[in-house]
């Protein structure tokens, strides 16, 4: 769409929302509101929109600082913020698209409706409205006797109007630009200061077929977020879509009305997300699973047929059939392999568990590296951290840890060890031996032909106390 631009109006100061926050920039289902109308309006125009803000270092330290921006240094109104971007459009570009930045569901599939009717008439400006019960404060669509659009009128400029379904204007439009360019000068200043962009349909109404409304099903594309108030019912919706959407594709909620699930997430057919149970970012969850309750999971991949309960996790990868809870913590940089069971009170952090892993209950894993079919008795706990530096703990395939075993990182356990309970291991361990004690002492375990192997090496002066380095 070469001759078409993109112009999202997002410099309104947002004084009701009584926040040093931009109004554009408070968090709606999990992303600035901003965030919603870029990725709609950039679809429609597949092309990067202009962001009209009213600074565009905030703007551009949660978006892409390389974007178009426009600084809108006076609030002149919506008419002025569009008077700020001539400069920087392109001369060959014919129609711009402009869209209100707090206006959130407004859709794809009517801003592309918008645009081909623009495209497809001799109107000179196409907005979309909608019909409401509730006006609220958004401009109200005039028309004449014959149902042609003669104007909007703003709520502060007419509140005197009353009926039981109003048409109202949802906040994006259609222009042609030599048309635009040349009109915007005979535009008249409100009593509050300000130059309304709705104040372009009463001169487009003036040309026979200057101007078209496209009328919208959806009553929420005009809803405007201006309050607290609004934020939290425009959330409510938004995740109340999103739930319904994923039932639609085979998706159980228990109670849909306590799900918190952002637009962002994907979940796979038969899972069940039982009650309280918040779902964000760019989380996967495979087919077959079940899911809470009280489950709190962000920007995480889960496989097909896990069980996770009441647990919190984070930036972390869950293959198939893996078990986790209840009440564990998975944190960022985790990866459990398939066949992985987590009991209660369990926490892992920016470690690998291999197939199979097994660990009880009440353990910590940190930076470490575990092995296939190993066994983590309860109250294990990897000391990652010096004072000063994290270390590694590595420990391979077929080792069992008794309980509250404590591992010193840096170190390494051989495959097929194991350790009494509640040892401290303060060096590397062989393959195939056995360590208990504080600290620990180690002897050889029987070799699969069933000799004994000679342990004295292992002890003399060095299974006591830390390895020097």
């Amino acid at each position: 769409m070469d001759t078409w631009d993109g112009v999202v109006l997002a410099a309104g100061s947002g004084t009701r929302m009584k926040s040093k926050t931009p109004k554009p920039l408070h968090l709606l289902n999990g992303k600035p509101m901003l965030g919603h109308v870029l990725d709609t309006i950039e679809v429609a125009l597949q092309g990067q929109a202009i962001v009209v803000a009213s600074d565009s270092t905030s703007f551009g330290q949660l978006f892409d600082p390389n974007r178009r921006y426009v600084t809108q240094s006076s609030m002149s109104g919506t008419a002025g913020a569009i008077q700020s971007v001539e400069p920087i459009i392109d001369a060959s570009v014919q129609n711009i698209l402009v869209v209100n930045a707090d206006n959130p569901f407004i859709s794809i599939d009517s801003l592309k409706k918008l645009i081909q009717s623009h495209e497809n008439s001799d109107a000179v400006l196409t907005f979309l409205s909608a019909f409401v019960a509730d006006r609220q404060t958004l401009g109200l669509v005039m028309r004449d006797e014959t149902g042609q659009v003669e104007s909007v009128v703003e709520s502060q400029d007419d509140t005197a109007l009353h009926g039981s379904l109003f048409e109202v204007n949802c906040g994006a439009y259609c222009i042609n630009t030599k048309w635009l360019w040349d009109t915007m000068p005979q535009l008249q200043q409100h009593e509050n200061g300000e130059f309304y962009i709705t104040d372009l349909i009463a001169l487009a109404s003036e040309l026979v077929g200057g101007v078209v409304a496209i009328v919208s099903k959806d009553s929420w594309e005009a809803w405007g977020v201006n309050t607290r108030l609004d934020l939290a019912a425009a959330e409510k919706q938004m995740r109340n879509r999103t739930v319904q959407r994923l039932m639609k594709d085979g998706v159980t909620f228990v109670d849909p009305d306590s799900a918190y699930i952002e637009s962002t997430v994907v979940i796979g057919q038969d899972t069940i997300i039982q009650p309280n149970t918040y779902i964000r970012g760019s989380t996967q969850i495979g087919s077959d699973c079940k899911i809470g309750p009280g489950c709190q999971i962000d920007d995480t991949t889960i496989g097909d047929r896990c069980t996770i309960g009441s647990s919190v996790l984070e930036k972390t990868v869950i293959q198939d059939d893996v078990n986790i809870g209840p009440f564990c913590h998975l944190r960022a940089g985790s990866h459990l392999s398939s066949g992985v069971h987590i009991g209660n009170f369990g926490e892992i952090k920016n470690s690998r568990l291999g197939l199979n892993v097994r660990m009880g209950h009440s353990s910590y894993i940190g930076d470490a590296d575990i092995g296939d079919n190993v066994n983590i008795g309860a109250g294990v706990v990897t000391a990652n951290f010096d004072g000063d530096e994290k270390h590694r703990t590595t420990i391979q395939q077929d080792v069992f840890l008794g309980v509250d075993t404590m591992l010193i990182a840096p170190i390494k356990v051989g495959a097929r060890s194991r350790t009494g309970a509640g040892t401290v291991l303060n060096k590397d361990i062989p393959a195939d031996t056995m360590a208990v004690g504080v600290p620990a002492r180690f002897w050889t375990l029987k070799s699969s032909e069933g000799s004994a192997h000679d342990d004295r090496n292992l002890n003399d002066n060095q299974g006591i106390g830390r390895k020097e380095t």
